[in-house]
């Protein structure tokens, strides 16, 4: 016997803890199901919503859901006399159910104390994401509260409805009820967990039911809900938001100024090349970056690969030459340059301000080349250049607020061909290497649209090999002496542009 009472007071003791242990930490958190989702093949969508809750309320088990609405014949198009009892069985003050209309638009119905709401809509990408997840977790403590709290939605009632009564949305839409608000000094009932949260939607809601049929209404809710016509909130998963240091694309158009000069290196005698220096002259500036993998995640790791471009061409230029009987001879002249390519750009860290770091690899071309047959015959001692290159390249953003960030680039130029500078019958085979380097600073406005000054500094250097072409050696009629040793070529200048962001 004093066995038997110890194993009975053993069973007693651990019933209790398990019983009163639940009881515990459900304490304060009210209690919401989720029907099984119509439509969603695996729980993808209901372990989405309930993840979206759980921190704010106590979720029931799924097999306890599944298990109870099995037994009480109770599913996703049920009677809301049958959901008032699928909570009342589960003691759930929330019941949510869900249909898959399509792949992406979630349609959902919520029962909180026995009241309905209109259903609303979700129209989602990845139900997965973050970004699903905290707009479903506004919406629904939002939506629950707004119900619990104004108490004008019909409540669920186990009698029959009039044969000739309309459907329910219709109902609720045609006959509404008006609800006398409390005032302020009115003593109320201790406040309901489910009523703490407010929100827009909220406030809304207290006027939804005037005597006359709800009309369209539009308001300042969030850019991704939107109330209907029909009285159904849609909440839009939008697109992930792209700051201006995280683009997507972006395009830039705009003006360019630049002077460019080129200076030789050489002993003096009287037949010495000039040096040339035109004035600044301008042009047009074209440009763009894009980051595909940003549409879906600009803050992923695959969003920092991306390609880019950019053209420039002097709008108009005229070289001058001075013929044999002294006449000045003009000629047009070409001065444009281009490149594009690709690389990734590193951010430091997940903040909209965050500096980011791009490095790649471009292919361009650089050229500069007068008009000769606009010059009657007469020789231009210009030599023209035709750089065609390969460009590793690193920039640097750093925002030092939203609208306002400093930019830094530069660029190697790995130069393959220089043009005619470089053929036996001009200056001839020369060691060819050259540098670009630019730095501004950009002002945002409304992440959309930016302004972009840069200043910009290029020079190709050369070096003359031994043996090399004719105006090297033999510009004094004298080809045993190296006459030109090595030449700059210099490009000075700056750009403001309008760009487009996304």
């Amino acid at each position: 016997m004093k066995l038997t009472s110890f194993v009975y007071g053993v069973i007693l003791v651990v019933g209790l803890l398990v019983l009163g242990t639940p009881r515990t930490a459900m304490a304060g958190k009210p209690k919401i199901a989720f029907i099984k989702i119509e439509g969603d093949s695996g729980t993808a969508v209901r372990d989405a919503l309930a993840a979206a809750v759980k921190s704010d309320m106590a979720v029931v088990g799924f097999k306890e859901v599944n298990r109870t609405a099995t037994k009480l014949g109770v599913a996703d198009d049920a009677s809301d006399k049958d959901f008032g009892k699928l909570a009342d069985e589960l003691g759930a003050e929330v019941v949510v159910a869900g249909k898959l209309e399509d792949e992406k638009t979630l349609k959902i119905k919520l029962y909180v104390k026995g009241k309905k709401s209109k259903k609303f809509s979700v129209n989602f990408g990845n139900p997965k994401s973050d970004k699903f997840k905290k707009i479903m977790s506004e919406t629904l403590l939002n939506k629950i509260a707004a119900i619990n709290k104004s108490g004008d939605d019909d409540e669920v009632k186990p009698k029959k409805k009039p044969k000739d009564e309309e459907t329910e949305e219709e109902d609720v839409e045609a006959k509404p009820k008006k609800v006398a608000k409390k005032k302020p000094g009115a003593e109320d009932e201790e406040e309901d967990p489910l009523s703490t949260k407010k929100s827009k939607v909220a406030d809304e809601e207290e006027g939804e039911n005037d005597e006359k049929p709800r009309k369209k209404k539009r308001s300042a809710r969030r850019d991704d809900e939107e109330l209907e016509e029909d009285g159904e909130l849609t909440v839009r998963a939008t697109a992930p938001a792209h700051a201006a240091n995280r683009v997507a694309v972006r395009l830039d158009a705009g003006v360019s100024a630049a002077n460019r000069s080129l200076d030789f290196n050489t002993r003096v005698y009287e037949q010495k090349p000039a040096d040339y220096q035109n004035p600044i002259v301008p042009g047009a500036r074209f440009s763009f970056e894009a980051y595909p993998f940003a549409f879906v995640d600009p803050k992923g790791r695959a969003a920092g690969l991306g390609m880019w471009g950019d053209y420039d061409k002097t709008i108009s230029l005229q070289l001058a030459s001075t013929a044999s009987d002294g006449t000045v001879v003009r000629a047009k002249a070409i001065q444009q340059h281009y490149s594009f390519g690709g690389g990734y750009r590193f951010a430091f860290t997940r903040s909209d301000l965050s500096p980011t770091f791009t490095i790649g690899l471009n292919y361009g071309r650089r050229t500069f080349k007068a008009d000769a047959s606009t010059l009657g015959g007469v020789m231009l001692d210009l030599p023209d250049v035709d750089y065609k290159m390969y460009q590793p390249l690193a920039a640097l953003r750093i925002p030092i607020a939203k609208q306002f960030a400093l930019v830094a680039g530069g660029r190697g130029m790995l130069i393959t061909d220089a043009g005619s500078i470089t053929k036996a019958d001009q200056y001839g085979q020369a060691k060819v290497f050259g540098i670009e380097a630019s730095g501004g600073f950009d002002i945002v406005f409304s992440n959309r649209f930016a302004v972009r000054i840069i200043g910009e500094f290029s020079q190709v250097g050369f070096t003359f090999t031994k043996g090399s072409g004719d105006k090297a050696n033999n510009r004094d009629n004298d080809a045993t002496t190296k006459d030109v040793f090595g030449a700059a070529d210099r490009s000075v200048g700056a750009t403001a542009t309008l760009g487009v962001l996304y």
